[in-house]
């Protein structure tokens, strides 16, 4: 699994230097300000983000941080920032890209706002009383606290997939729409699914003792779809630019 892991990191890295290759071209043409530009920077960002946060995940790597940090899963917590600026500012560039004012209102406005302020704050809370009121590290899925700090994040992110169904789902089924938005709404419309059945699928995993194979796999195939559909219009304007 570590294999895939880094695989997926590579990925996504190389998917953050296009984007970032991308910028440069718009800043060097003076094409620095409104509303695209500013989705290209958010989008980025995500890119970067989710790049340290598929390497922090990384066994290896995850190690060598927290003992750095002293070793109390300080390293899990920095991730769990990482990840919810990373699951917040994707759902907010995915929502504007397709327009979708319903969609940007469930992640921005106030359900967005109360889920990420309550997620944070379940989060930092399970985190002291797991991690050091009881003693000893955090561990998952051990005590009642393990359970929330391991579960939250996944229900937050289930939170943030169905509302950007709502405009996913629509974009697919239009007919006459944009193909190439049409493929890109397709793909992150399966992340999104994925990421739904992830918070089922690692219960059931914990509850029959089976390991978590198949949730590190639905895990990383959501990232794999969501840079293959935030590529494919760049990947489409790409090969128009190339034809003879």
């Amino acid at each position: 699994m570590t294999a895939v892991k880094v695989s997926v990191t590579v990925v996504c890295f190389i998917t953050f230097l296009i984007r970032f290759r991308d910028l440069r071209r718009l800043r060097s043409s003076g094409i620095a300000h409104g509303s695209v530009y500013e989705s290209k920077v958010a989008l980025t960002w995500v890119t970067l983000l989710l790049t340290c946060a598929v390497l922090l995940d990384v066994d290896p790597v995850y190690g060598a941080v927290d003992a750095v940090l002293g070793g109390h899963n300080f390293a899990n917590l920095i991730l769990r920032g990482i990840t919810y600026a990373l699951f917040f500012l994707a759902a907010t560039v995915i929502a504007r890209a397709f327009n979708s004012m319903l969609a940007l209102w469930l992640v921005k406005g106030v359900p967005g706002r109360v889920s990420l302020i309550v997620t944070v704050s379940v989060t930092a809370g399970s985190f002291v009383f797991g991690g050091f009121v009881f003693g000893g590290c955090i561990a998952a899925y051990d005590s009642f606290a393990g359970w929330v700090y391991a579960l939250i994040w996944q229900i937050y992110l289930a939170y943030l997939a169905i509302a950007l169904l709502t405009c996913l789902l629509p974009a697919v089924m239009t007919p006459g729409g944009c193909v190439v938005l049409r493929v890109s709404a397709a793909l992150i419309a399966i992340a999104c699914l994925l990421a739904i059945s992830y918070v089922p699928v690692r219960i059931n995993e914990e509850a029959l003792d089976g390991g978590s194979v198949l949730s590190n796999i639905l895990k990383m195939a959501t990232v794999v779809f969501v840079s293959a559909g935030s590529l494919t219009p760049w990947v489409t304007r790409r090969l128009k630019f190339t034809k003879p």
